[in-house]
Order: structure tokens, then sequence, then C-alpha cells
């Protein structure tokens, strides 16, 4: 690879850091205004009973992707 293409691939990367940085900065401030705007509308109880809901779903979507995983892998030619 030619020097000048180096360079170009070292601005892109850094770029592209730069920008993803920037998208995850913006979801964050967006997550906590609506965490706000939540707390407000639902009040502190209901409020800990969607976060706890919201918990349940999380860990249950996990494990489901966590054990489709594991069918995939248990079905491969590759598995002994």
């Amino acid at each position: 690879m030619a020097g000048n293409e180096k360079i170009l691939d070292s601005r892109r990367i850094a770029r592209n850091t730069l920008i993803l940085y920037g998208r995850t900065l913006i979801i964050m401030l967006v997550g906590l205004y609506t965490s706000r705007v939540n707390l407000d509308s639902l009040g502190v109880e209901n409020f800990g009973i969607y976060n706890v809901v919201g918990g349940m779903v999380a860990m249950v979507a996990s494990l489901k992707a966590d054990f489709m995983r594991l069918i995939g892998y248990c079905n491969s030619p590759c598995f002994p």
C-alpha cells in the first residue's frame, strides 16, 4: 500500500471514530432526557416498575440471543 493510501485510511478511521463518539454522546443525552420525562410522567413507583420490567425484557432478549447462538453452534458440521 502506498504512503498516500495509508494517510487516507488513517483519516477515514479518525473521522469515523469521531462520528461514532458524537453518535454515542447524542444517544446518551437523549436517553437521559427521556428517562427524566418518563420519571415525571410515571411517578417514582411506576418508574421503578417500568425499569424492572425493562430489565427483565433485556435479560430475556440476551438469553434468547445466547441460546440461538448455541443452537447454531451445535448444529454446525464442526461440532464433534
